[in-house]
């Protein structure tokens, strides 16, 4: 059964059809691209009342070729569930004929998507009077659309009855981080997700004063908060880094299970800071701080890898750290209370390591064999004069990530033995006990085990 349909599909398909007939009756996902008037007939077959998803573009076409279109969508696909609209036009061309198929959807829409030049406040007005709105996102569209449209930002319209099932938020803006934050939402106390970025552009720089005052906001309005995404990757001073006092407002978020933030300096953060952070946010899920900064310096070499402990202390069913951690040689954790069994993902972006063998035995001491080590970013790339020492340092982390395999395969086994002889064995027993001594297993495991216990005997 065909659910879904490419756009290349549609004029050969309908070349051939005789008028008014409908194709496709069971199409729950269209994407529908027009770029010409004459693009619309041959949209109509496909239009039908099971379709739940349209992801529309409208290009380079007239204003009553789009007025007629959502005339016919509203008369044809009345259930849809998730919009995703973008056009070059000016709004006011065809708001009227959009803003009633916006009402006609009032029951069934949960989520839209929009060029940010596209939310407008005749728009935003009406979204907060659509009850079963769940999530609003806005993306970046070309200035050419902006200036038709006259709007110089985004528009989130204050309703006292509105918004009322609102639960996230996605905003673009290059208005200030300040003041797409500000704009807020009608009932921000069900917000529970919130995602903001500033793409890069000239047009984007934000100061650090600007970020904290964006963030003050943000602890102050949504109060049960949840997921918190900032993508702040827009121009900023090498000085405006993400510190202490930026993220401080943030404890007033005990919610928080989701926190990421992308920047282009690195994070100005210690021990004892991080220490009193995590202390807020006990049920935290997943962080990931400027794990992959553009710009570096001595003074923001990242925090020591031994603050591990700290998230094992406050936040121990965490799934997801990433941080940009220094060289420093880790200390023994010597607490068996202390573990990160939940922890699935461990990115430390271009972060370098020191001793090889250490990091590992102490990962080993917090995490289980599940784990797994992420090295660099898809997304940001490092400069051709760096790119050799990326990849010495990618090779190190993957021997941390193979001494730390068998170093936890190795102590989940004494443990699992030590448990039954001792309840109260202590954890340096473990660590001065020879693996070969009481590791019972497979042929290959030992052989394994006792292949690392050699290898790093020699160094």
């Amino acid at each position: 059964m065909v659910r879904q349909l490419a756009p290349s599909v549609y004029h050969q398909v309908v070349l051939y059809l005789p008028q008014n007939t409908l194709l496709l009756p069971s199409l729950l996902h269209l994407t529908l691209r027009v770029t010409s008037p004459s693009d619309i007939p041959h949209a109509l077959p496909f239009l039908n009342s099971n379709i739940k998803h349209i992801d529309l573009s409208i290009r380079n076409t007239i204003p009553e070729a789009a007025s007629y279109l959502f005339s016919e969508m509203k008369a044809r696909v009345p259930k849809v569930q998730h919009l995703a609209l973008s056009c070059d036009m000016a709004m006011a061309t065809f708001e009227e004929s959009l803003l009633a198929y916006i009402t006609r959807l009032r029951s069934s829409l949960k989520e839209i998507v929009l060029d940010r030049y596209c939310l407008t406040s005749g728009m935003s007005l009406r979204l907060a009077q659509t009850p079963s709105i769940e999530k609003i996102s806005t993306h970046y569209s070309n200035r050419a659309a902006a200036q038709q449209n006259g709007s110089t930002g985004m528009w989130i319209s204050h309703q006292p009855n509105g918004w009322s099932r609102l639960k996230k938020v996605a905003l673009a803006s290059n208005l200030g981080f300040t003041s797409a934050v500000s704009l807020g939402v009608g009932h921000p106390r069900l917000v529970q997700e919130l995602q903001l970025t500033i793409p890069i552009s000239p047009f984007n720089f934000h100061s650090e004063s600007e970020l904290r005052c964006a963030l003050v906001n943000i602890s102050r309005t949504y109060v049960v908060l949840e997921s918190l995404f900032l993508d702040l990757l827009g121009p900023t001073s090498v000085q405006d880094s993400i510190s202490f006092d930026t993220l401080e407002p943030l404890g007033a978020c005990r919610s928080l299970k989701k926190l990421f933030i992308r920047h282009r300096n690195p994070v100005q953060l210690n021990s004892s800071q991080l220490d009193q952070l995590l202390h807020f946010w006990p049920g935290l899920r997943a962080i990931n701080i400027c794990v992959d900064p553009v710009h570096t310096n001595q003074s923001a070499r990242g925090l020591p890898i031994r603050v591990l402990a700290i998230f094992a202390r406050h936040c121990p069913k965490i799934e997801h750290i990433g941080l940009q951690f220094d060289d420093s040689v880790p200390s023994s954790v010597w607490n068996l209370d202390l573990r990160l069994d939940s922890l699935k993902t461990l990115h430390v972006g271009w972060s370098g390591v020191g001793d090889v063998m250490e990091v590992a035995s102490y990962l080993a001491e917090l995490c289980n064999t599940r784990m797994e080590i992420k090295f660099g970013d898809s997304a940001i790339i490092p400069y051709s004069n760096q790119r050799a020492k990326e990849v010495e340092k990618e090779g190190r982390w993957q021997e941390v990530g193979r001494m730390f395999r068998a170093f936890a395969r190795a102590r989940e086994r004494i443990i699992a033995q030590l448990q039954d002889r001792d309840k109260g064995i202590r954890w340096w027993q473990i660590r001065k006990t020879p693996v070969e001594d009481v590791v019972e297993g497979s042929k290959e495991e030992e052989m394994e085990d006792q292949s690392w216990a050699s290898s790093l005997s020699d160094q």
